[in-house]
């Protein structure tokens, strides 16, 4: 007997689509970019290009890799103010690739990232300036002696009075 063993080719290319931004639609903040991509086979990597450069790619281990919404790559606060195209390239495992629709979407230009690096975040410098609250880890004002002075070496004592440093 005779055993025919046929392989058939993945022919089919992945499916994308960009589901936010909008086009059009004017970032204010750093929501992330949602997509949705399938393929017969399985999705190996999606490629994030805006201004036709390559911005990010993420390679897919499981189905819920698609869905990036927890990632930290994106940070718009690092594109200029003003309008960017963007388009994501879904890949299979067999090379087989497909653009999605390009969009444009609106950098505001009151985005911009916090003292700690944060887009659109709450950290701000204090009355010492030191980078304080959001997610600095340092809290407001807090390198205040009871002086009033940054940094100095006053300290309530067990009287409940000021003593030490510049008292």
């Amino acid at each position: 007997g005779y055993i025919f063993l046929f392989v058939l080719k993945d022919k089919e290319p992945p499916t994308v689509n960009i589901l936010y931004p909008e086009e059009g639609y004017t970032l204010r903040s750093s929501k992330p970019i949602e997509v949705e991509a399938s393929d017969n086979k399985g999705i190996k990597s999606l490629k994030y290009f805006i201004d036709d450069q390559l911005y990010h790619e993420k390679f897919i281990l499981t189905e819920q890799d698609i869905s990036n919404a927890k990632d930290k790559w994106w940070n718009p606060c690092e594109l200029s103010p003003g309008t960017h195209l963007l388009y994501v390239e879904a890949s299979d495992f067999r090379k087989n690739s497909t653009t999605s629709t390009s969009i444009r979407f609106l950098i505001d230009p009151n985005l911009k990232s916090d003292c700690a690096g944060d887009c659109n975040g709450k950290a701000v410098l204090d009355d010492c300036g030191v980078c304080s609250d959001g997610n600095s880890g340092h809290t407001y004002n807090s390198d205040i002696d009871c002086t009033g002075e940054c940094f100095g070496g006053a300290v309530i004592d067990k009287c409940n009075t000021c003593s030490g440093g510049k008292t």
